[in-house]
């Protein structure tokens, strides 16, 4: 048998602006041509629905208490860079549990030991010191859709088969990206992103 797992994201506050919910683009994306065609006829077998906090190191809550450690996107670690961070803060309070254990000590004060962990790890240099991520998805709310979606439309442009010459097929990607958004604003959404990401 074959699975296909199909995964859509949205920003929450977007959905709220345009009175729209998680269940309604799915059932719209599903009726897309291209997924239409690989879904149809098949068993749904499963359904999830996840919300991923966003923000930055000055909002991130307690991560330690008595008997309790707080990992993952609870401490908005899934961005950047994937949920690598998040696995990384697993990591951190397995090894924090294990030692807890040995000890026979869920105390505040020996589960203190994570919050060093998370302090001296990589996590903390490359991501939670990233003070500006909240004023960036505020200040451009639809750039990584927007950047995303026009690479999208440059591949299928190129990857379609037509009886145009390449200068013709130029002109043509160009036209059908310049209709997404002015050029204006790709190269200063391209820009911030790239800073954004840690590119530059």
């Amino acid at each position: 048998p074959i699975s296909i797992s199909i995964t859509l994201g949205a920003h929450l506050n977007q959905l709220i602006d345009k009175g729209l919910n998680p269940y309604q683009l799915m059932a719209r994306f599903k009726e897309h041509p291209l997924i239409k065609r690989l879904i149809e006829g098949g068993e749904r077998i499963e359904y999830q629905a996840h919300i991923i906090p966003k923000g930055n190191a000055s909002e991130m809550p307690r991560v330690y208490d008595d008997g309790i450690l707080v990992v993952g996107d609870a401490l908005m670690l899934v961005g950047g860079q994937g949920t690598a961070f998040a696995i990384i803060s697993g990591k951190l309070a397995g090894e924090t549990t294990v030692q807890a254990h040995a000890r026979d000590d869920y105390t505040e004060k020996q589960l203190s030991i994570y919050k060093d962990k998370l302090d001296k790890s990589f996590i903390k240099k490359n991501n939670l010191s990233h003070e500006k991520t909240k004023d960036y998805y505020r200040e451009f709310p639809d750039a990584d859709y927007l950047l995303a979606r026009t690479l999208n439309k440059i591949a299928y442009e190129y990857s379609d088969f037509n009886m145009l010459t390449n200068e013709e097929r130029k002109q043509k990607v160009m036209e059908s990206i310049q209709e997404i958004q002015p050029m204006k604003k790709y190269i200063n959404d391209l820009y911030s992103g790239l800073q954004h990401w840690r590119v530059l």
